[in-house]
This record gives C-alpha cells, structure tokens and sequence, in this order.
C-alpha cells in the first residue's frame, strides 16, 4: 500500500515541479554559501559579508508585486523558466568573471541582486501552479513535500558546498550551480499545465496590484493568515542570526557546536513538513496552524531560557517541527481558499518571507548588543507566541477552519 506521505507524487507534472524546486533550492543554499565566502575571501569585510547577503534579500521585496503580477498575467510555466534562465546566466557569468581572474566585488553584489530578482520571480509562481497541477485534497500533501524539499535542502546545501570549495576552485563550484539550473529548467518544461493559467489581463500592472491587495484587505482569513506568516519572520525567524552567540558565549561548543544547533532546527522542519505531507487532508486547519505559530514562539522562548546543550538541541527541533507545520498549512490553505486568478499575487505577498528575515535579523543582533542575546531570542519568541495566543482568541472564523 501507497504511504499517504507521497500521494502527490502519482501526478507526474507535480513531480516534474517538485523537482525543479529541489534542484533550485538546494542550488540556493550552495550559492548562499559560496557567494559569501567568496566575498570574505576578497575583502575580509565582515561589514560586507552581511551586505552581500542583504542584496540577495532586498529583491525578494522590492520585486514581490510585479512577480505575483507576471503570475497571474502570462503563462506560470514560461514565467518559471525564464525566472530560472536569469539564475542560471548570473551563476554562469560569476563563474567566468571568477575563473578567468577578473571578478571584482561590484559584480558579486550586481549578481547577488539579478540572481535575488530571478528568485522573487521564482517563488510565488512555482507556489501558484500546485493547485493547476494536484486535486484540491492534494495541496497540503503537495505542500508538505515542497516544504520536504527546501528544508532537505537546507540541510544538504551548505555542507555540500563548503565540501566542494574544499577540493576545487571556487569559479568551478558556480559552474557546477549553473548547470544544476540547466537540468532544472529541462525538468521544468516537461512539465504540462493546465491552459487556464494563461489569462491575457489587458488591465495596466498597477490595477493588477491593487485588485491584489484590494482581495487580501477585504479578505479577513487571508489578511490574517498573511499576517500570522510575516510578522514571525521579523520577530522570530531572525533567532538564527544569533546561533553563532549561543553556540560561543552560552555553550562554549564553537562552530562545529553551532553546526549542530542549526541542523537540529533542519532535522525538526524536515520532520514538520513529512508530518504535514502525511496527514492528507487535514481536518481542523485552522487550530493546528495557530497550535504551531503558539509553539514556535513558545519553544524560541524555552530556548532562550536553557542553559544545558542537549535540551537546547531538542527544543530548537520542536522549533522546526512548530514552524514547518504551522506555515505549510497556512500555504495550503491560502492556495486552496484563494480564486485561482489571483495565486500569484497573494503568493508574492506570503512568499515576501525570505526578504523579511534580513531586516529581522539588525532587529535581532541590535537587542543581543544592546542586552544580551538570550534577552533577545526570549523577547522574539514571547511577541511570536502572544500574536498567536491573540490570533486564537479574535478570529473564531480562522479557529473554525477545516
């Protein structure tokens, strides 16, 4: 008998998307790694090290709009791919720059921004054509593998590259990644869509915006579940920028330590995700998802309050169980209530994420200067759990939901 944890896996264009998503994340933890050592080796800037990373950031905003735009407006399968094309020419031009000895620091920040931009694109169209490709009982198991792939990316990216630029040139690392986006973009158009997600709105961009968000204001469930996604990203995702105090000044364990502590948030999401994949068609969405975002605020602050490694590491994977669970029901539940013309634009506004953390992240290291960086986590996770608990408590609608 079939395990329910790969039931969306027997429509063959879903697997053709999911593995273009795990060939694309995984390239993107390897980049993230190896740009930023990159940037250390030429300038031993930490200043810049942290820059480098934030103009991978800001497109993730600056572009959400017009990529949930371009979604919804032209056809999502071409829009992938060129999305993926951009990625695979910046990886491939670095690589050259790199090779040939004529890279310098303005085009590995010019690249990090057009390969961010190609990502802004990618991210909210990919989440808009699962609900095109799986049956609607399908899409929180469709979800939950997705999730599966970024958070086994995750864990595999970093360490992978950080193997190979131990046994080959750099410039050749990014050549590796861009013929990785080569075998995604294959696996991408052998993908078949439905002939609905092309729509031909001749309506100016901008009113294309503002039908967007003109939905997620009148839509309470939406509004709130938007808001129950991104606000953690500022006040709690951010923990992770401190893993570096914690694993020095609190458990004296260095970077292997700090390995550690970070894999077993990787091991806890992974965990959270197969959960959810394996539930099906859950019942009682809505207490689930609230259970989760109550969690991972509450445990971040059970973190912050330990003092002895071992159960710090386990309570960092009832971390990553509450937050996979809690925001891959969440993304499936705005895909299944959402009309499907409007997936790409409220995608790019859930999907906004990965652009929040950053900015987060000077909130969280200026409270860790400022006091201390168990002050710092204890306050994140006490803001994430109290916007839950009130969540909970005033919307019956959202507590209600199936």
């Amino acid at each position: 008998m079939q395990l329910r944890t790969f039931q969306a896996f027997n429509n063959r264009d879903f697997r053709c998307l999911w593995l273009g998503h795990l060939g694309t994340t995984l390239v993107f933890w390897m980049e993230m790694v190896s740009r930023s050592w990159l940037v250390w080796q030429m300038t031993n800037d930490p200043f810049l090290l942290g820059l480098v990373n934030l103009f991978r950031a800001i497109p993730l905003l600056v572009f959400s709009f017009p990529a949930g735009v371009a979604a919804d407006r032209f056809d999502r399968k071409q829009v992938l791919m060129a999305s993926q094309m951009v990625t695979m020419v910046m990886h491939a031009i670095l690589a050259t720059l790199i090779v040939t000895g004529s890279v310098q620091v303005w085009q590995v920040f010019l690249t990090a921004f057009i390969t961010g931009a190609g990502q802004a694109f990618i991210n909210p169209t990919r989440q808009a054509l699962v609900p095109a490709l799986v049956s609607k009982g399908e899409i929180m198991n469709a979800i939950g593998l997705t999730s599966a792939a970024m958070n086994t990316s995750r864990i595999l990216g970093p360490s992978l590259a950080g193997g190979l630029i131990g046994v080959m040139d750099i410039g050749a690392v990014f050549y590796l990644q861009a013929a990785a986006f080569i075998a995604v973009i294959i696996v991408t158009n052998m993908m078949r869509c439905p002939p609905y997600i092309t729509r031909g709105d001749e309506k100016p961009a901008l009113a294309n915006i503002g039908e967007g968000l003109r939905y997620i204001k009148n839509n309470h469930i939406v509004l709130t579940l938007l808001l129950l996604t991104l606000v953690p990203m500022v006040f709690g995702m951010p923990y992770m920028t401190l893993m570096p105090v914690f694993a020095d000044d609190i458990f004296h364990i260095g970077a292997s330590g700090m390995g550690m502590l970070t894999s077993s948030v990787g091991i806890g999401a992974l965990l959270g995700a197969a959960a959810v994949a394996s539930a099906g068609n859950l019942k009682g969405k809505g207490k689930f998802l609230l259970a989760g975002a109550f969690g991972f605020g509450a445990f971040l602050l059970f973190f912050a309050l330990s003092q002895w490694l071992v159960v710090s590491m386990a309570v960092l994977v009832v971390v990553g169980i509450a937050s996979a669970s809690y925001v891959t029901i969440t993304n499936s539940v705005l895909l299944t209530i959402v009309p499907h013309e409007l997936h790409g634009r409220v995608m790019s506004v859930y999907m906004m994420d990965r652009g929040l953390v950053p900015l987060g992240s000077v909130l969280a290291g200026a409270m860790a200067a400022q006091w201390s960086a168990p002050i710092a986590v204890g306050l994140m996770g006490s803001v994430c759990a109290l916007l839950a608990l009130a969540t909970a408590l005033t919307s019956p609608r959202l507590r209600r939901l199936d």
